[in-house]
Parts: C-alpha cells; sequence; structure tokens
C-alpha cells in the first residue's frame, strides 16, 4: 500500500529520496496560509512528522486565504484549528501542535526545542527573528528555511551549513566505458572476436564497443602510438573512417546496420578519458577527507574510502552501467556481466576502505555494503553545497524584505 501510495514520488527521486522523506521531522513556525500550504505538501509527500509552533488566534483574515479554516474556527487557537484536517490528509504522517509566541525563539531553551528536528521552516516571521533563529540552527547544522509572502510575490531564504547530495539522478549521466583503459575481461573478449571469422549476420549484430575497440587498434597502429586516444573532432572523425571499414553487404547489398549507426552517434560520449570530475576533486581534498579528521558523518567517511580508492587506482569506482545496444543476447549478455562484476568488485574495495575509515574515526558502522555499491554508481556527481547564515545577508547589506516591498509597489 505504501509503495502505491508514493508511486509518482518514487518514480521521480527512487527509493532512496524517498526514505529520507519519510525520516524526516519537520517543525513549522507560525500557521499561516503560506505555513499550511507548505505543510499540505510535506505531509502529502510522506514526511515522519511535524509539529506546528504557533499561538495565533483564527480571524477573519484567514478565512479568506486559508482553505483548511472554517466560520466555526474562529477564535480558536490557528494551528490547532489546522493540525486535525492536515492529519487527515495522509494518516500515515503524525503531526502535532504547541501553544508557542513566534517571538519568544530568543531564548536559548527554546532555540533548543528545534535542534531535535531534521528541518525547520518559518512562515512570515519577522527578519531580526529569523536571523537569530538561523543563527542557532547553523551552528547546529540543522537546515532552516525561511518563506514570506506579500501578495503574489514572495520569497525563500534556504540557510545551511552544509547540503550533501549523494545522487543526483542526473538526466544523462555520463557513460563509464572505460575504453581508454579496457576491463581485462572485456579486453580478452574482443581479442577474441575475429570478425573475418563471422558471419554477416553476426557482424551485424557485434556490440558497437567492441568495434570501438577493434577500430583503436588500427588506429593506434597506424600512429605508432599504444596508448593514443582519440579526444579531438578530427581524431574521433579519423576513427569513425576506420569503422566504417569494417561495414559488410547483405545479400541485398545493403550495408545498413543499427549497430554501425549506433556507433556513429554514440562516439563522443564513449571515448571520453576516464578522470575523476574537478567537483569530485574537490571533495576529496576536503579537511573532512583527510587522514587526521574526525568527521563521523556517513558522506565523509563513504567519501574518505572513496579518497582512498582513487588515490590507489587514479580513478573512481566502476558505474558498471551497460548502455542499450543492438546486439546478440549472448554477446550483450556477457559484456553486461563483465561490467557488473567489475562495478561490484571496486564497490568491495571502496567498502574494505569505508570500514578501516569507520575505524581509525572510531564511527559506528552505519554504512552498509549496499549503501557503499549505490553510492559508488553515482560518485562522479556527488556535490557539497555550503550555505550562510541569514545574518550574514543583512550584515553583507541584503535587505530582501525592502526589495520585496519596493518591487510590489
Amino acid at each position: 500500500m505504501k509503495d502505491a501510495r508514493y508511486d509518482r514520488q518514487l518514480r521521480l527521486w527512487g527509493e532512496e529520496g524517498q526514505a529520507s522523506i519519510e525520516s524526516a521531522s519537520v517543525c513549522v513556525l507560525g500557521s499561516s496560509a503560506l505555513a499550511t500550504e507548505i505543510l499540505k505538501s510535506l505531509v502529502l509527500a510522506g514526511i515522519n512528522s511535524f509539529c506546528i509552533l504557533d499561538d495565533a488566534l483564527v480571524q477573519n483574515a484567514d478565512l479568506g486565504n486559508n482553505f483548511f479554516l472554517h466560520v466555526s474556527d474562529l477564535g480558536r487557537k490557528r494551528g490547532e484549528a489546522t493540525l486535525a484536517k492536515l492529519k487527515e490528509l495522509n494518516p500515515a504522517v503524525g503531526g502535532t501542535w504547541e501553544d508557542v509566541s513566534l517571538e519568544e525563539w530568543h531564548d536559548e531553551r527554546m532555540l533548543y526545542r528545534l535542534s531535535s528536528f531534521s528541518v525547520v521552516v518559518a512562515s512570515n516571521l519577522r527578519t531580526s527573528t529569523a536571523a537569530a533563529i538561523s543563527d542557532y540552527l547553523f551552528e547546529n547544522s540543522i537546515p532552516f528555511i525561511s518563506c514570506r509572502v506579500f501578495g503574489l510575490i514572495g520569497y525563500i531564504r534556504v540557510s545551511v551549513r552544509e547540503h550533501t547530495v549523494a545522487n543526483a539522478h542526473e538526466e544523462n549521466p555520463r557513460e563509464d566505458l572505460r575504453l581508454d583503459r579496457p576491463l581485462p575481461e572485456f579486453q580478452a573478449m574482443v581479442d577474441g572476436t575475429d570478425l573475418a571469422e563471422l558471419s554477416v549476420d553476426e557482424i551485424r549484430h557485434t556490440p558497437y564497443i567492441i568495434l570501438y575497440m577493434k577500430a583503436l587498434k588500427m588506429y593506434r597502429e597506424e600512429l605508432s602510438d599504444p596508448s593514443a586516444f582519440p579526444e579531438s573532432f578530427a581524431d574521433r572523425k579519423a576513427l569513425w573512417g576506420l569503422i566504417e571499414t569494417m561495414r559488410v553487404e547483405t545479400d541485398t547489398g545493403s550495408t545498413d546496420a543499427e549497430n554501425f549507426d549506433e556507433a556513429k552517434t554514440k562516439l563522443l560520449r564513449s571515448f571520453q578519458k576516464t578522470t575523476v570530475p574537478a567537483r569530485v576533486v574537490e571533495i576529496l581534498n576536503d579537511a573532512k577527507c583527510s587522514s587526521s579528521s574526525t568527521c563521523t558523518q556517513p558522506f565523509w567517511i563513504i567519501c574518505t574510502g572513496l579518497r582512498k580508492f582513487v588515490e590507489k587506482h587514479n580513478c573512481l569506482p566502476l558505474k558498471g552501467n551497460l548502455p542499450d545496444m543492438t546486439s546478440d543476447s549472448k554477446r550483450y549478455a556477457r559484456l553486461a556481466n563483465i561490467y557488473h562484476s567489475a562495478a561490484v568488485q571496486d564497490a568491495r574495495e571502496v567498502y574494505q576502505f569505508i570500514r578501516e575509515v569507520e575505524r581509525e574515526r572510531g564511527a559506528d558502522s552505519v554504512i552498509s555494503e549496499e549503501m557503499c555499491y549505490r553510492f559508488c554508481k553515482t560518485a562522479d556527481s556527488v556535490h557539497v553545497q555550503r550555505g550562510s547564515k541569514i545574518s550574514a545577508e543583512s550584515d553583507a547589506g541584503v535587505d530582501i524584505l525592502n526589495f520585496v516591498k519596493i518591487n510590489k509597489n
């Protein structure tokens, strides 16, 4: 039932993303129409729980812009009135309300209460109050989102010390074929393939990456350079000319073949040097990945294990994803198994490094082998976002409130 309820979300951000949502506890400061709209989306998405903090009473003005409230709610505590209706949206989500004045959150004890939540959202708070809350949550690494609306105009301030992204779900992820440093099993398969001994139909169903490697061998022989690799447009054009020489005619005289068409289309994406992206290098060089670091956050422990792998192999662990291609089932299955097995082996090695880091830092073993494998499949797209406090924006002369008012007028 749960999978059916969140089916569209699972398709969008996957099981890992949904699991993060379902473990989130959210505190919302205020119960205005903006606050309840935010909560509506969070409850429908399936967060673990939420807590509304507000002491405001329902007034006539609320009835005109908050569809969670009715005439019968006039005079009631607004947070309490909206709570029951929000919980009806998703019985799996827990919700509470506390009768607290939002302007009391300068008190240290009250701020400490916020540290028990995964994220804190504020609606229509005064800038000074939002800045004070932001300062406290920023130091405690809890994301704070401050929102405000003025009719059809509004703004959102996100104050987060550090946000790590381990699975970016890129739309067009980079292929990881390692043609410049082929897997030994793949190279053995290429060497064992003699195109001269294959039938016309077998050649027309030869995976294009095998054609690439055959052409690459000829390319290197022509240049008398065993390490040559086509990186420029002219180089790839020359390589394509060599691939064309492998075409064969059918009984009808046709040379059309889907695998050769694929080879031409994917030439640029396939012939990429195996490198570690600069963004990933920057993360691996972060102080939290150093041998002297005591950071026990799972993301940084995995990245430290990844750093050890990169230092040893000068590359990231293999993704293991083989793109679709025209091929007979036997050869495609063999190729898929080669890449998958190599990826699993790389992930296991990274996992062993992770266990070493956990022991060195005295961290609990919360990282599973499956988690490590998923991380390795998207290791080239991990990144870290670091933000600032709201007070830092004010110190820099940024006054969003006045900006919004000016543009509204």
